[in-house]
């Protein structure tokens, strides 16, 4: 069977319209794009304000945290000192799985008040 463009399919032909081919075999769920907002120090340490990911129904914050850090190394001295927030809302988890986020925030410590 012949491959469609945009579409992944499988070894018995069956076609996931919203899944790239890279999504089929090892990697399970749709790919949605995150959006990673940096502020303050991650910011200047990524070179800039935010980026999408891929991410699939089992990526979680740690994954990305790895993704990101490759990357962008000199984030490794920032991000364990920072917080996060999942669309908005303060998480602690960084095994939280992030299937249906759309935003992930990184905030550092902050001065003042």
């Amino acid at each position: 069977m012949a491959k469609k463009a945009g579409h992944g399919i499988n070894e018995e032909g069956f076609s996931f319209p919203d899944r790239p081919m890279s999504a089929i075999g090892g990697l399970t769920g749709p790919i949605h794009d995150l959006e990673i907002r940096y502020f303050g120090a991650a910011r200047a340490a990524a070179g800039t304000d935010s980026e999408k990911r891929a991410c699939t129904e089992h990526t979680t914050i740690e994954d990305l945290l790895i993704r990101i850090t490759t990357e962008h190394p000199a984030l490794a001295a920032v991000l364990p000192r920072c917080s996060y927030l999942v669309d908005g809302a303060a998480v602690r988890r960084r095994s939280l799985d992030v299937a249906a986020a759309r935003t992930l925030d990184v905030l550092p410590p902050f001065a003042g008040g």
